[in-house]
């Protein structure tokens, strides 16, 4: 009997194992027996939300592309159809029948 208490208990079972280091690593592996199991699920998890995100980002992307694309198609064909609409039907009536006179006509002004 002793009257060190858990330190009593730990050089005891130090001595079991065959000394302070044989110890130390039946601790650390029987720590990562424990803790692998956790660290799988979370790296797991982990994995599939951000291959979702990537997943989700690529098809997103794909989306407004196509929506960009298409309202740019529609724009461009409207932009034609109203040039068509505003072009005059006779090429020598440029004007619409209108004549512009610049201001340096050549008449000169009455004083």
């Amino acid at each position: 009997m002793s009257n060190l208490g858990p330190y009593q208990e730990i050089v005891t079972a130090a001595a079991r194992v065959g000394g302070v280091e044989n110890l130390i690593r039946t601790i650390e592996s029987a720590a990562v027996a424990r803790a692998a199991p956790g660290l799988l699920g979370k790296g797991a998890g982990i994995g599939a939300l951000v291959t979702l995100a990537a997943g989700g980002a690529y098809f997103g992307g794909r989306w407004l592309w196509s929506t960009y694309e298409a309202r740019a198609d529609a724009a461009a064909v409207s932009k034609e159809q109203l040039r068509a609409a505003l072009e005059p039907e006779d090429s020598d009536d440029a004007n619409g029948g209108v004549e512009e006179r610049s201001g340096d006509s050549g008449v000169g002004e009455a004083r």
